[in-house]
Formats: C-alpha cells, structure tokens, sequence
C-alpha cells in the first residue's frame, strides 16, 4: 500500500491533474470559493464531503490520509504496469489526455488508463520519464530505491558513478582552462611584438627628428 505524504489540498490538485479538471471547472462544479486550494489552511470536513460527492470516483481512504491508490477503480485492478504506470503519472503530475498525447496513444479510443498498453506506448513512457528505472517499469524490479510519495523506482546514481562523473567534468574543465590559457599567451606574445614594433618606430623616428635638428644647426652656422 503507497502512502502519500501530500496534504489533502495537494491530493486535490493531484487528482484534477490527473484527470484533466482545470481549477476553473472545479470551482465550477463543486461552488466553492474561488483560489481555495491555493490558500494556505486545512480543508475542512464540510469541504471534503461536497468535494468527495461531487468526484465519487476518488478512493476515500487515499482522499483523506494519502493510504492506497487514488481512484477506486484502480484498487481492484488486476494489472500491476498499469499500476505503476499511474504512479509514475502521480509522482510527475500530468493529465491523462497530456500523457496520451505525449506517448502517442489514441486518448479518444483509450480513454482510461485501464485500457491496455501496446509495447510502443510503453517505450513512449520510457522515454517520456528518463529519470525512472525502465526495468521496474516492465517488470516490478529495480535496483534503485522507491520514492516515499508513490512507490516509483527513480533512477540514483551510486557514488563511483557520481565520483567518475564528476572527475569527468573536472578534466574538461582543465582542457578547457589549458586552452584559454595557451590563447591568452599567443595573445600576450602578439601584444610584445607590437610593442616592440612600436618603439623601433619611435626610435626611428625620434632618429629622424634629431637627425633633421642636426642639419638645421649645421646650416645655420654656415649662413
């Protein structure tokens, strides 16, 4: 049994993901005030009970305390992909006709997650939710440790796989530095020997102003 640490406003909000229902609608249909579940505060029991009755699908126990799955229809299946197919869509919320369109299943002839899954729609969810183990979602079994909300295998990477990630990304980053380095060098190397053309210009020309100082002298004191 997955218990869910959520508030009951959260589960709400998780429940209308689920199933599609903007906030708009649901004030709508249930004639409660406006930005409710976005206030902070606890929903009180008269609130649950409208709520409840307006949306008998959700699982009572799983509305009230976070135990067990959320609608009453998945308590009783038979199916435990599905199953684990609805938790990935809990612990990442997305609607169901989202999730169709981003798998490429048929959301107006599946229109239940209930309806079975072909071998391309669940390569759709693989590749739709890289950061779950694609083995426990096949089979039930993974390495990796369930998640505390939804019991969904999330990928973690061991600490040799962090360590040699991370030196990795260290010898880059030295790659990187050595060829800024050697840039800035040629650079530096470029600026002397401007510099040194510079003052062999100057030089030069100091040469030729004294130079030309020393003729005006000589010509002066022959006149």
């Amino acid at each position: 049994m997955i218990e869910n640490k959520l508030t009951i406003k959260n589960r709400v909000i998780q429940y209308l993901n689920f199933k599609g229902v903007s906030k708009y609608q649901f004030y709508k249909e249930t004639g409660l005030s406006n930005g409710m579940l976005d206030k902070p505060g606890a929903i009180g029991s008269d609130k649950c009970e409208i709520i409840y009755s307006q949306y008998p699908d959700i699982n009572l126990e799983w509305f009230l305390s976070g135990k067990g799955e959320m609608l009453i229809d998945m308590v009783s299946d038979k199916d435990p992909l599905i199953l684990r197919i609805i938790r990935i869509t809990q612990e990442f919320p997305l609607d169901y006709k989202k999730f169709c369109e981003k798998i490429g299943r048929n959301y107006k002839n599946k229109g239940s997650f209930h309806n079975p899954f072909s071998m391309a729609e669940i390569a759709g969810i693989i590749k739709l939710f890289p950061q779950v183990d694609p083995v426990w979602i096949i089979t039930g079994e993974s390495k990796y440790p369930l998640s505390p909300n939804n019991g969904v295998a999330l990928i973690v990477k061991n600490e040799n796989e962090l360590v040699s990630a991370l030196q990795d990304k260290i010898g880059k980053l030295n790659l990187n530095i050595e060829h800024m380095s050697n840039i800035i060098k040629s650079k530096n190397i470029e600026l002397d020997g401007k510099a040194l053309l510079i003052d062999s210009n100057n030089k030069l020309i100091n040469d030729l102003i004294n130079r030309n100082e020393s003729i005006k002298d000589d010509t002066n004191e022959s006149v």
